[in-house]
């Protein structure tokens, strides 16, 4: 091919620029990938993800983080509770030691509900860090 009958090549309009820094949190591709799951919940689950392991999770200190209000991290826990990414624990006066009421949320990386991520032969790896009980896809195949 002679120079004249080249394509030219085009350059899209849009650009995307990635500006990090050494503080950054490694985000599993398992609920990143859904197609499920919406934007918001993907996001919320990302930055609780980044919470340090001392940080003590409530909902009101969660709306206190995130500009978006009430409705909308109730809309996105809604949507990690119903595939499968979050699951609330009410323990009783009588199975807590503070014998107060106790709500326990418990963040996933994976759900075995939401198919409509790419399906790996993992691994759950639990272990505990301070108070919390964290669990994360082991890859073993793939």
């Amino acid at each position: 091919m002679d120079k004249r009958n080249r394509k030219k090549k085009t350059v899209d309009d849009t650009v995307c620029e990635i500006h990090k820094f050494n503080g950054y949190a490694v985000l599993s591709n398992c609920f990143v990938r859904s197609t499920n799951l919406g934007c918001p919940a993907i996001g919320l689950l990302g930055r609780v993800m980044d919470l340090p392991s001392t940080w003590i999770f409530s909902k009101a200190g969660l709306i206190a983080l995130c500009p978006d209000g009430e409705t909308a991290i109730d809309s996105a826990l809604n949507n990690l509770k119903e595939w499968g990414y979050l699951e609330v624990e009410v323990k009783m006066p009588n199975e807590n030691p503070t014998g107060r009421i106790q709500t326990v949320y418990k963040f996933y990386e994976y759900s075995a509900k939401d198919t409509s991520i790419p399906q790996y032969d993992y691994e759950l790896e639990t272990f505990m860090v301070d108070n919390a009980v964290l669990n994360r896809v082991k890859k073993t195949d793939n």
